[in-house]
């Protein structure tokens, strides 16, 4: 299972399940 770290898995994470809050900052942290 890779973690979500690229928009690739924005779309329905595997490992996390939040809400589109940590969406952003997964994105802005690439």
């Amino acid at each position: 299972m890779q973690r979500p770290s690229y928009p690739s898995n924005l779309a329905q994470p595997p490992v996390y399940r939040r809400p589109l809050p940590w969406r952003f900052d997964d994105w802005a942290a690439i």
